[in-house]
This record gives C-alpha cells, sequence and structure tokens, in this order.
C-alpha cells in the first residue's frame, strides 16, 4: 500500500519497467519498414535538407522516388520523418539511436498514461490510484507493442499516442485551472499527433467524451473542449490535402495493398467482424505474433460460416453493453467505446489500410483492454491478495518473457523472416521476402555447393509465394533472379516476361530482363527474347539496338538490321557503340557512302575514339580511297593502343 500512496515510486517503477523489457533493443539493427523511412528514403537521408521536402511530399515519396497511390489516400505522416532526418543529419545510419529513441518515447508514453488516468479519474482514492497505475504497467509489458517499439518505424504510432496523451492532459488541465491557454495547447498537441499519424484524430472525440464521462462535464463544457481539439484536426487535413490533394478511396487493385481485392462484399466484412476477434484473442493471449498478416494468413471468411456468426456475436454484444451502460456512466461502457473509436481508421471498414491487420494498430487501442484487467486486479487485491499478487506474477512473467524474445526477432530482416514465415505460413509476403532475403545472402557465399543449396531453398519459398498469389510480381521478379542462377537465362526471361503482362513499364523487371537477354548464348533464343521485348516496348534503346545487332551480325539480315539500327542511333544518337554498328551495318550491306558520311561525323563528334577511325578506314578502302584510308588507319592505331597498325599496299 506505501507503493501506492508514493509518486515517486509509481513513476520509476513504470520507467524501470520499460527499460527492462526493452533495452535488448539497442542492438537490434534496421529491419522491415526502416528501409521505407529512413535507410533508403532519400528526403531522410539528405537529413536537414530534406525535411522540407518531408513537409511537402507524400510520406514514402522519398522511397519510390515518386507518387505511389498504393493505398487509399496515400499517407501524409511527416513528423516521425522529420526526427529520422535529424537523426541522420547528426548519427548517420545508426540504429541504435533510433532504439534508443523509441524505447525513451515509449516509457515518456507510459508515464503520461498514468499521469492522464490519475487526473482522468474524479475519486482520488486509493483504489483508482491502483488502477491507474497498473494500466500503464499493464501497458507497458503488453507484448503486442513489441512491432511498435522494436521496429524504428513504428515511431509513428508512439508519437501519435503521446502527443494524444499529451492534447488528453491540456484538456483536463483546463477543467480544473478554466485557463485557456491550456485549450490551446490540446488543440496544438493534436495537431502533432495528427502529423505523427492520421488516426490521431479519433482522439477528438474522445477527448470530449471522457471528460463528459468521467469528470462529469456538461454538453457546453464538451463542446468547449472539442473546439480546440477539431481545430487542431482541421489544421492537419487541410495541409494534407494541399499537399496529397483531396482524401480518395480509391483503392490499390494489387493484392497486397489491397487484400480484399478478390473478395465478395460478404467475404470482406465477414473477414473484417473476424479480425476484430483475433485481435481480442491477441490482446488476451499475444501469440504467436508476425509482422505479417497479408493473404493469405488471414483467410477469407464466408458470411455463412461459423466464424463469421461467432465474431459478429461477439463485436455485437460488445457494443451492445457499451450503449447499454452508457446512460449509467459504466466504466465498460467508455473503455469498450474507446477501443473502436481508436481502432475503426485501421479496420478496413471506413477504407482499405493495405493489410487484413496489423499489431501495431492495437497500439492505441490496447489501452482499453489494459485498463479492464487492471480493473480485476485491483478488485481481486481488496478480496483475494494471494491470487491477486499470483495473477500479477503470472502476467508480468509471461508478457516480459514473450516482449523480450520478440523483440529480438525483429534484430534484422534475416532474423524476422525467418522467424514469421513459419508462422506466416500461407503468406504470400513473407515467403518472398524470405526468398529475397536468401537470395542476397547466396550472393555473399563464395562455395558454389553451398549458394546452390541456398539457392534451392529461396527457390522453395518464391513457388510458395506465387502458389498464393499467382499474379504477384515481386515474387516473380524473384524466382526470375533465382533461376537465372539455378538454371538459365531463358528460364529466368519467361518471369521477367508474365510480369511484363500486367506491369509493362516495371523498372526492376526490366533491368534485370535486359541482362538476362544480354546473356542468353544460344542466337536464336537469344534473338527470342529480343523480340519478345522489343513487342513489349519497341521505343527501349537497349532493345531495339541489340535487335538490331542480332539481325545484322548473326543473322546476316541487313535489311532488318538497317532499319532497327537506325531507330537505335535515333532513339540515342550519342551512343557511340549504335552508330558504329550501323556503319558497319551500311558496309557490310554494300552501302559504304552512307557508311562513310556516318563514320565521318561520328569521328569528328567522338575524336579520341579510336574504333570509329578504323572502320571508318574500312569504309574509305572499300571506297578505293586509299590516302584517306591510310590517314584513318594510323589515327586509329594512335588513339587506340590494341588496333595493330596497318599499311595499305597501292
Amino acid at each position: 500500500m506505501r507503493f501506492f500512496e508514493k509518486h515517486l515510486w509509481q513513476k520509476w517503477s513504470l520507467i524501470i519497467v520499460v527499460l527492462l523489457l526493452n533495452v535488448n533493443t539497442l542492438k537490434n539493427q534496421y529491419a522491415l519498414d526502416d528501409a521505407i523511412v529512413i535507410t533508403q528514403n532519400q528526403h531522410v537521408k539528405k537529413g536537414i535538407r530534406g525535411i522540407s521536402d518531408i513537409f511537402t511530399t507524400d510520406t514514402f515519396q522519398g522511397f519510390f522516388g515518386q507518387q505511389k497511390d498504393l493505398v487509399a489516400g496515400g499517407r501524409y505522416r511527416p513528423l516521425s520523418l522529420v526526427m529520422f532526418a535529424i537523426e541522420y543529419q547528426f548519427f548517420g545510419p545508426n540504429p541504435a539511436i533510433g532504439h534508443l529513441i523509441n524505447v525513451l518515447l515509449y516509457a515518456i508514453v507510459v508515464l503520461l498514461l498514468w499521469l492522464v488516468l490519475c487526473q482522468l479519474f474524479p475519486d482520488v482514492s486509493l483504489r483508482w490510484v491502483m488502477v491507474a497505475w497498473f494500466t500503464a504497467f499493464l501497458f507497458a509489458i503488453h507484448p503486442i507493442h513489441t512491432e511498435a517499439v522494436a521496429n524504428i518505424k513504428g515511431r509513428d504510432e508512439i508519437l501519435t499516442l503521446l502527443f494524444a496523451l499529451l492534447a488528453w492532459k491540456s484538456t483536463l488541465n483546463w477543467i480544473k485551472h478554466q485557463k485557456s491557454k491550456h485549450l490551446v495547447l490540446s488543440g496544438f498537441f493534436l495537431f502533432l499527433g495528427s502529423l505523427s499519424k492520421e488516426h490521431a484524430v479519433s482522439f477528438v472525440f474522445v477527448i470530449p467524451f471522457s471528460v463528459w464521462f468521467f469528470r462529469k462535464a456538461n454538453i457546453r463544457q464538451a463542446f468547449i473542449a472539442f473546439v480546440p481539439l477539431f481545430l487542431g484536426a482541421l489544421a492537419f487535413v487541410i495541409i494534407r490535402n494541399n499537399v496529397l490533394g483531396a482524401f480518395t478511396l480509391n483503392e490499390g487493385g494489387e493484392l497486397m495493398n489491397n487484400p480484399f481485392v478478390d473478395a465478395t462484399t460478404g467475404q470482406r466484412y465477414a473477414t473484417i467482424l473476424f479480425t476484430f476477434v483475433w485481435y481480442l484473442r491477441l490482446l488476451i493471449w499475444p501469440h504467436p505474433l508476425t509482422f505479417d498478416y497479408y493473404p493469405y494468413h488471414v483467410q477469407l471468411v464466408e458470411p455463412s460460416s461459423l466464424l463469421f456468426i461467432g465474431s459478429f456475436a461477439i463485436v455485437l454484444t460488445l457494443i451492445g453493453l457499451a450503449v447499454w451502460g452508457l446512460k449509467k456512466r459504466y466504466l465498460a461502457s467508455f473503455w469498450i467505446l474507446f477501443f473502436f473509436a481508436t481502432f475503426i481508421l485501421m479496420s478496413n471498414l471506413v477504407f482499405t489500410v493495405g493489410t487484413f491487420m496489423n499489431e501495431r494498430f492495437m497500439f492505441i487501442p490496447s489501452l482499453s483492454f489494459a485498463f479492464g484487467v487492471a480493473w480485476l486486479i485491483v478488485i481481486l487485491l481488496e478480496k483475494k491478495r494471494k491470487m491477486a499478487l499470483l495473477l500479477i506474477s503470472v502476467i508480468f512473467i509471461l508478457s516480459g518473457f514473450k516482449t523480450i524474445t520478440r523483440n529480438q526477432h525483429w534484430f534484422d530482416d534475416t532474423t524476422l523472416f525467418s522467424n514469421d514465415v513459419k508462422i506466416s505460413v500461407n503468406s504470400a509476403k513473407s515467403n518472398t521476402v524470405m526468398g529475397g532475403k536468401l537470395f542476397e545472402e547466396a550472393q555473399k557465399v563464395a562455395d558454389s555447393i553451398k549458394q546452390r543449396k541456398i539457392l534451392v531453398e529461396a527457390n522453395q519459398y518464391l513457388d510458395k509465394a506465387i502458389q498464393i498469389h499467382s499474379s504477384y510480381n515481386d515474387a516473380r521478379l524473384l524466382k526470375g533472379n533465382v533461376v537465372f542462377q539455378l538454371q538459365s537465362p531463358e528460364s529466368a526471361m519467361e518471369w521477367y516476361l508474365q510480369i511484363f503482362k500486367s506491369a509493362p513499364k516495371h523498372v526492376h523487371a526490366w533491368r534485370n530482363a535486359l541482362i538476362a537477354a544480354g546473356n542468353i548464348g544460344n542466337f536464336d533464343k537469344k534473338l527470342e527474347a529480343w523480340t519478345a521485348l522489343y513487342s513489349i516496348d519497341s521505343n527501349r534503346f537497349e532493345v531495339v539496338y541489340n535487335l538490331g545487332l542480332i539481325y545484322s551480325r548473326h543473322k546476316n539480315n541487313y535489311e532488318k538490321g538497317t532499319l532497327l539500327l537506325e531507330k537505335a542511333v535515333k532513339l540515342n544518337p550519342n551512343n557511340k557503340d549504335a552508330i558504329r554498328d550501323l556503319g558497319i551495318t551500311y558496309g557490310m550491306s554494300g552501302q559504304y557512302e552512307k557508311s562513310e558520311k556516318l563514320l565521318i561525323d561520328a569521328t569528328k563528334r567522338f575524336p579520341t575514339d579510336g574504333q570509329l577511325f578504323y572502320n571508318l578506314a574500312i569504309t574509305l578502302y572499300n571506297l578505293k580511297k586509299m590516302d584517306e584510308a591510310q590517314a584513318a588507319f594510323d589515327k586509329a592505331s594512335q588513339l587506340d593502343k590494341s588496333i595493330k597498325p596497318v599499311k595499305i599496299n597501292q
């Protein structure tokens, strides 16, 4: 009891718990989405110079290099990226600093939560003090928060709750002191929370509702509390719309960005309700945890199934209980409504969030679960202390162990993917990223036998991914890369060509396809590959040039070769190889005058290229211009020591 009478003890105990369970993240590397927001984000890597770009573009533009409407409405979350940019400016790519800041911010959030709850409850009795502390304690140790804390990118979740709690505390300060500065601060903090992540706007309603519910404020007071919060959110929306344009519900057509793209309306909403219950199960028993809830780790649920009926009954019961107890201000009513209010924007009900579910989406809604368990613990402490202490010990030991071990899984991509692919067995995402990671590892292995073994394993994961999602271009791309080394360039080309059917401008597929086509040894198959690529993009220089080269040099079809090489030179007038090979083709087809004119012009433009002078010399020789040919031969050997001197016998 003395513990709960001393605020200093309560405060430091919460800090120690957070540090104790999360200190092992400090040795972790970058993982998962850290590449998108830090290590491969060009705006962040500019440091302080990139902050203006961060504020004026989509959150993911620094990674993709352009606006990408992968998910409905785009993403505008500049605040965490600004922090990353500042860290990059002073510390460079240093994951330890990022992890340290995440842990410290998490500790601050836990302390703020405790302070807000202490201030929220009008009754300052020991019971409420205990409920407030246990809520913060349970929130601090819940393993479902590992994704938000152990993944540096998860800072947007931490900052969102941090500023939401500051806005909440400012409103409670206004209720207590009636000073307008607290209202101004509440709106400002809500604005910052929204800049961290959009779903902070739910607190525009949660905070006024809480002062009505707990502090029994009248409607006028609740409305006054609402106004600055609304203005803060409105300021965010205006800025967001100016940067990204008006919000649209245009959902992506790719399964990895819209998990319901192949689902019926009934399947969509049945699955959404089922994920609600899945989240509740993870709050109660957070095992196993995974970063990947993409299709089809979560299976589509039929509206006629028992899964849907059971899920619907649970959700309906919770909502009914919340509404029923609202008039009498039962605690369960507030926290159930808090859960739904802070979760609704991430639930896929309003718009598609890009995946079926994510553990980080529970970072804020889990407050309601922590409060519920804390309330039960306090009741038990008052009536059955030994049982309560046993329950607390079990929860702390199990949650602490799970948090520490799960933090270790976030060490780096290899550790995370190799662990979670065993959990998300039926996810195209996990199998693809695991296959990709193994492919990367294979490139570092010098022993050909070991390398082949790794590639075979990567191939198996990619086959599984394609089996799950047959048109998944990320998996096809990696599959092509793997079979390039395991089998042949021709086998790889087949996978790249499949990508072009749905994405004819796929940058990475084109890069790899050009390499594969260039490495095919058989000229008939090489011609087939370049012809296939030509049918996809007949204005790509590399394709036109190589196709022209094959026709002129290896198929002796000078007519086709000439047309293609002429087109190649038009596409890239500064490419010396294309100009030279066109000049050679003119000569091989007997068009010496055209060859002479082209190559003379080329030698003027590129006066230090010995090969151009050599080819010009041959053309001049065939035109019987012996003196000029000799001069060109001499110039060629002078410029390029690999060209042996030639003396023409006249």
